[in-house]
């Protein structure tokens, strides 16, 4: 594909590829998923996807610093751009900037009205400041707009969920389960609703339920490991099993690492008593799957608001932007 786009300057399949690539790998290798989108930025650097990725790189690296500094240069390149919009109010929205988000969300839907990423965005902030029954509504309404979009189910769902409305999260949940079966993130959610309404056999159900569904984030297992341990004795082995694939997962999960320490210092550790500590922190816990890209999720959101654009002659060399 690089001759390819050298000798017809033809560069969209590189850079798609590259752009592709550099999001699929950045789970396990950052710097090459950073080296990856700079080459396609290098190809196009009119392109506002990839800019979006490099931007999307820093927010996985928890590097908010600089994906503030980079996202910003990218909406003054492309203000007109949907792409550089929605990168600039998520980078807000995470970077806890809330009345920003909101305000940039907001003025992307009005602008954008088919842009789903934008919608699911602003409930996403209205959640986060408290303010759910018009994030509940924002949800519903994209639903309807939307129906084949998970984030929007899911988000409905955790709303529910976070107000303290079990059943009717529980039901969004299955009918989301329904209509996505393979979707680890409404599993998950549901696991973790039917532990907050105290069903414990219906919440052991469930997270077996979305390990199996191939839910691969260690909070899963450590949810399920906890959970467990409310059998007493009888749980303790299963729970050191669940607990050493946490941190094979990720060696640095800070709930299952005192855990298993914990549980091996000493036989005459209360495990039912861990169980119950277990709760006050629990909600704490995010248990959807530590993804780049999800072709139900908010990623495949944000990848498909359009396509790639190229209004300029392409480019072979751009110097990465350094802060």
């Amino acid at each position: 594909q690089r001759r390819y786009a050298e000798i017809t300057g033809d560069t969209y399949f590189i850079v798609r590829s590259l752009r592709n690539f550099a999001l699929r790998i950045l789970r396990l290798r950052h710097d090459i998923a950073r080296g990856w989108a700079e080459e396609a930025r290098s190809w196009a650097p009119h392109d506002p996807w990839s800019w979006n990725t490099i931007v999307r790189i820093f927010l996985k690296q928890k590097d908010l610093a600089r994906a503030l500094r980079f996202v910003w240069v990218a909406w003054k390149r492309f203000p007109e751009n949907v792409v550089a919009r929605d990168g600039l109010a998520e980078v807000l929205k995470v970077a806890g900037r809330y009345p920003e988000a909101e305000e940039a969300f907001r003025q992307i839907i009005e602008r954008f009205p088919e842009d789903v990423f934008a919608r699911t965005g602003l409930a996403e902030v209205l959640k986060a400041t408290g303010h759910y029954p018009e994030a509940e509504k924002i949800y519903r309404q994209t639903i309807e707009r939307f129906p084949e979009n998970v984030v929007a189910r899911t988000g409905l769902a955790e709303v529910l969920k976070t107000a303290g409305r079990y059943l009717e999260a529980e039901e969004v949940y299955h009918q989301t389960i329904e209509r996505f079966p393979n979707n680890v993130f409404a599993r998950a959610g549901l696991a973790d609703t039917l532990r907050r309404a105290l069903r414990w056999a219906d919440a052991e159900t469930a997270y077996r339920e979305s390990i199996a569904a191939g839910n691969v984030a260690s909070a899963t297992y450590v949810g399920l490991a906890y959970l467990l341990l409310r059998k007493g004795e009888a749980g303790r082995a299963e729970a050191l099993s669940l607990v050493a694939e946490a941190l094979r997962l990720n060696p640095r999960d800070s709930y299952a690492l005192p855990l298993k320490q914990r549980l091996q210092a000493s036989r005459t550790v209360d495990i039912t008593a861990i169980a119950d500590e277990w709760e006050s922190v629990a909600d704490e816990l995010v248990v959807a799957p530590d993804v780049t890209e999800d072709e139900d999720g908010a990623e495949a959101d944000l990848m498909h608001v359009g396509d790639l654009q190229f209004d300029e002659p392409p480019r072979k060399s751009a110097q990465p932007l350094t802060f």
